[in-house]
Order: structure tokens, then sequence, then C-alpha cells
């Protein structure tokens, strides 16, 4: 299974996901918490769906964790991303 845009997921949200997965089946989380679309009360840059599957699910022995650091996208979409950051 694969969760694309985890950061637009609430931690309740990502919780139910990962609650109902089967025996043997094996999950992909992306996202990138500096890219948040949804605007709500519950979701920040520090706590979203994102952040709190690696919180929930971090020292398990079948977890492994990457931080990427590269982006593919415009130099445009680059600035938006750090003038999220300085929020």
């Amino acid at each position: 299974m694969i969760i694309d845009e985890a950061q637009n997921l609430t931690p309740h949200e990502m919780e139910a996901i990962l609650q109902r997965m089967g025996e043997g089946v094996r999950v992909i989380i992306l996202g990138d918490s500096f890219q948040l679309d949804r605007k709500e009360e519950d979701l920040t840059y520090g706590w979203n769906g994102l952040v709190f599957a690696l919180h929930a699910l971090s020292g398990q022995p079948f977890m492994a964790h990457m931080h990427l650091t590269g982006h593919h996208r415009s130099k445009t979409a680059e600035v938006m991303r750090r003038l999220a950051r300085s929020a």
C-alpha cells in the first residue's frame, strides 16, 4: 500500500488506515510536512498524519525511515516551500 501526501492526513486518519492493514501488507508512507495543503486546526507542519506515523512506528523492528533532502520541482516550488517553513 502506498500512502502519498501523508502530511495532509490527520493523525486520526493515519491511525485508522494503519489499524486496518491486513497481515503481510507492506506500506510506504510518503510526504513532506512543509507542503501541508489542509489548513485545519488539528494539522500543523509539526503534527499531521506523516509525523504521527513516524513517531508511532519509530523504533519498531519492521520500520525504516528515509529523509530525502533534495527536490525535483521547480525553483518557484522551492521558494514557496521555504516560505512555508518560515511561517
